[in-house]
Order: C-alpha cells, then structure tokens, then sequence
C-alpha cells in the first residue's frame, strides 16, 4: 500500500493563497510587474495606492512562486491611516495597485 503523505492547510496559507492570486490577476492587467529601474514619475504611477516589492531569488513555497519582500504606500495624508513599511531587503520589481 502506498505511503500518501498529507499536509496541514491552515488558513493563513489560504489568505496568502488568495492575496498571491489577487496579484497575479493585477499583474495581468498591467502587463506584467513593473522594473523599479525602468520607471520614472511619467510611468503612470497612481497618486494614491499601496505597493508590493519581490526580490529575485525569493521565492514562497517550494522556491517555485516570487515572495512579497516589502509592503509599503504613498501618497497618504493625515486624514488616511497607512502601515508602515516592512520587509528585508532592497527590491527589485514591484507591482502599484
């Protein structure tokens, strides 16, 4: 009889799941993520937003999937409220939503 190995799905691994696919669906409809090199502030840019940065040679699971390395936004005042930022690293692509 075969050995079947099962593993624990939390539901931390299901929101992470669901967040990495809301990217990839942003990423399609941009085109792709941006190159932080590539960009200046004609490269349309929204005013407001929150960011995601990947690092090359980070990889979620089994190395196969890019990791969010940095989280951060702009274009706040003081009547909205933000996160800090936070993260490791100095990235290299990043995806404006």
């Amino acid at each position: 009889m075969p050995v079947v190995c099962i593993q624990e799905v939390t539901v931390r691994d299901v929101d992470a799941d669901r967040f990495y696919a809301l990217l990839d669906d942003l990423c399609q409809q941009l085109g792709g993520p941006r190159q932080l090199l590539a960009c200046d502030r004609f490269s349309g840019w929204p005013l407001r937003g929150v960011y995601f940065f990947f690092e090359t040679g980070e990889y979620r699971r089994e190395g196969r999937d890019p990791r969010v390395v940095r989280v951060g936004s702009h274009g706040l005042n003081a009547r909205t409220q933000g996160t800090p930022h936070c993260g490791t690293g100095w990235p290299s692509t990043a995806v404006a939503s």
